[in-house]
């Protein structure tokens, strides 16, 4: 029985051997900030699973794409974006101050011109905004 980490709440996760309460806990609390996982990989950027098995994790585990929660890039206020994991003041900043001067951001790649993300922000944002 595989657990889809995008729906599963702590105890379908405490269900897993070597994945305890503490692990569970971190691994919901992650997927909420982010709004769900693309990756199982996802899973390394949580500090007390950095050197988890993604072999072992792939045995127990599935990340839905189609559950992640986007944010509306055009929409959306400091707080919002500040919160998620891939957005830090900087380029939060630089986004809404783009957005009051110019109007709305039409799509990723006006996106890394006006922010100059480097390409593996890039390829994780991806997954969590929309225009």
């Amino acid at each position: 029985v595989k657990v889809e980490l995008n729906r599963a709440d702590t105890s379908d996760i405490m269900r897993i051997p070597q994945f305890g309460s503490k692990r569970a806990q971190k691994i919901v609390e992650y997927r909420d900030k982010l709004g769900g996982f693309y990756s199982l990989a996802q899973l390394q950027e949580i500090y007390i699973l950095q050197n988890i098995n993604l072999e072992y994790v792939e045995k127990y585990f599935t990340a839905d794409c189609k559950l992640i929660r986007k944010i509306n890039i055009n929409q959306c206020d400091y707080k919002t974006l500040v919160s998620h994991p891939y957005f830090d003041s900087y380029l939060t900043k630089t986004i809404l101050n783009y957005r009051q001067k110019n109007g709305p951001i039409r799509d990723m790649s006006q996106l890394r011109d006006i922010t100059h993300i480097y390409a593996e922000l890039e390829e994780k944002l991806q997954w969590y905004i929309e225009f």
